[in-house]
């Protein structure tokens, strides 16, 4: 079975959840998204810039800096908020929620988050699962998850 999904986790995952160290600027954590997403250097500030300003001074609303991130950067609108639909992790429904938007079936869906019970939860949801801890390790499994079922496909 091919993998047709990866679910990634946003606290903590997708974004810098505690404030940033002295040694740890925004600019890096723009770096850091730029690489994982195969974007030039400054390619994501240049696509934001209008965005970036209007939420810095309140001319846009902050969901409106969200829809313009996902909208330039090529995000996935089906991502699944606890707020919005009623179900948190680890509630096997949310797993179920996910899958359904996506139009997947679990076993072809990774799912990546930082906190190992929703992992876990994940796992016994027949998700395949990978608890992030760093960028390097989790996209190494990731890529060992594709991989792996690429082959599989051939």
């Amino acid at each position: 079975m091919a993998i047709r999904a990866v679910v990634f986790d946003i606290g903590g995952v997708l974004e810098i959840t505690q404030d940033l160290s002295p040694t740890r600027s925004q600019d890096s954590v723009t770096r850091t998204w730029e690489a994982r997403l195969g974007l030039a250097t400054g390619e994501i500030d240049e696509r934001m810039r209008d965005a970036w300003i209007g939420g810095s001074i309140g001319t846009i609303t902050l969901d409106e800096v969200h829809q313009a991130l996902r909208d330039r950067v090529g995000l996935d609108p089906e991502i699944v908020y606890s707020h919005e639909c009623g179900i948190a992790k680890p509630d096997p429904r949310c797993y179920a929620l996910v899958c359904e938007r996506l139009g997947v079936r679990p076993e072809e869906t990774v799912f990546v988050d930082d906190y190992a019970p929703n992992v876990e939860a994940a796992r016994e949801a027949g998700l395949h699962a990978v608890h992030y801890a760093d960028h390097a390790t989790a996209m190494a499994e990731i890529d060992r998850l594709l991989g792996s079922e690429t082959r599989a496909g051939r």
